[in-house]
């Protein structure tokens, strides 16, 4: 009877247990800006349910449509449709500003999901999304008029997403470290003299520095 005893007690310490998320304060710094962007760290700590609340408002307020690549606009903050209430941890890491000036950035956004299957899903949630784009509008501009050219990240797990020509450039690598995802988001208005391969590097120096 004790043993018995003490295995339950034991499945029950087992059952409660998860791999910590990774600590991705500091993951980046002003010298990891690309050339002619400046990095601004912001750290700011939300859920991923009021993370959707004001995304919604963004989307809505801008004209976005059509509402099929809502879930992907979405995407971009490491959130979806689905989370009215969730009570996950989202983080905005930070982002490169332009530094002439210039409107758009490249958003790192991370999330933490409840186990590494959740953030499995999650990234097959954003594949589909992706597909199911045909490009969209959002404050009177063409996003992705030819759709999103989606791949496999090379460099860790994830998928990378490419919009080719339109008003903006843009591109995501959407990453997963353990139980979190790292989105990598750039949104740039055209022309740009970036080259939005800096999207990938970015990604694969932030699973390096959080040990993959």
């Amino acid at each position: 009877m004790i043993r018995a005893a003490a295995t339950a007690a034991l499945l029950l310490i087992l059952a409660g247990c998860t791999t910590p998320p990774p600590d991705v304060s500091g993951v980046l710094t002003e010298a990891d800006a690309p050339a002619g962007t400046t990095w601004i760290p912001t750290g700011t700590v939300l859920t991923a349910g009021d993370d959707l609340e004001t995304v919604e408002e963004y989307w809505a307020d801008a004209g976005g449509s059509p509402e099929e690549c809502f879930p992907l606009y979405l995407a971009a903050y490491g959130i979806r449709v689905a989370d009215a209430g969730s009570a996950d941890r989202t983080v905005e890491v930070g982002y490169f500003s332009p530094t002439d000036g210039g409107t758009g950035s490249i958003m790192v956004n991370a999330r933490d999901f409840p186990d590494e299957a959740g953030a499995t899903e999650y990234i097959q949630d954003v594949l589909e999304s992706a597909n199911a784009c045909p490009g969209y509008t959002v404050g009177g501009l063409a996003v992705a008029p030819e759709g999103f050219a989606v791949a496999r990240f090379e460099g860790g797990h994830g998928i990378t997403g490419d919009g080719g020509s339109g008003d903006v450039a843009t591109r995501f690598a959407v990453v997963r470290s353990g139980r979190t995802v790292i989105v990598i988001d750039a949104f740039l208005p055209q022309p740009t003299v970036l080259d939005l391969g800096v999207v990938d590097e970015i990604a694969r120096l932030v699973l390096t520095r959080l040990g993959e």
